[in-house]
């Protein structure tokens, strides 16, 4: 205490309180708001494929199933969020396959157009064409990629009251749309 108590300790305490008191000031501050702006965009729809596949042979009064495969072209999450559904149907003879899209392509055999007629998925008489497949509501949420699997209902050949031997061993190229 006799420190303090000397000139010297009163001096050095002085320079001690005025020290602490400068680096205190040193570290103040305001405290204040503010507001400002920024940019960001969003991306648009990009176009699902779809395409189907079947599993066995149709004949006049029975079904096949399908099976849909949904591929993701763009770049975010997206749902189709409507029916898909059988926009068009190609027949070729004896098995053949159809090439192109539809308006532009070809049979590698030869196309048999009396088998082409069918009913779309929400017509209100589904057996009064060769082949019926009913819309298919689909509203996953699909990732980016794919192709996604999933139930397309059942393609029918109907039983109509007229011959349907043009139909016999077609290939049928089914193209699908959304609505």
């Amino acid at each position: 205490m006799t420190f303090i108590k000397s000139r010297r300790g009163v001096v050095a305490l002085v320079a001690v309180v005025v020290i602490a008191v400068a680096a205190a000031a040193a570290y103040a501050f305001f405290t204040s708001s503010g507001s400002g702006t920024g940019t960001a965009s969003v991306g648009a729809d990009t176009s699902f494929t779809v395409n189907g596949s079947t599993a066995g042979t149709l004949y006049p009064g029975g079904s096949v199933p399908v099976t849909l495969h949904v591929t993701n072209n763009g770049s975010g999450h997206q749902v189709i969020g409507s029916n898909v559904y059988l926009q068009h149907l190609r027949a070729c003879a004896n098995g053949g396959t159809w090439s192109g899209t539809y308006a532009g392509g070809s049979c590698s055999t030869s196309e048999v157009g009396s088998c082409e007629d069918f009913d779309p998925g929400n017509a209100p008489n589904v057996h009064a064409s060769d082949f019926y497949l009913a819309d298919v509501t689909d509203i996953t949420d699909y990732a980016p990629g794919g192709p996604y699997d999933f139930a397309g209902g059942n393609l029918a050949m109907n039983d109509l009251s007229s011959s349907q031997d043009a139909c016999k061993s077609v290939g049928l190229t089914l193209f699908f749309a959304t609505r």
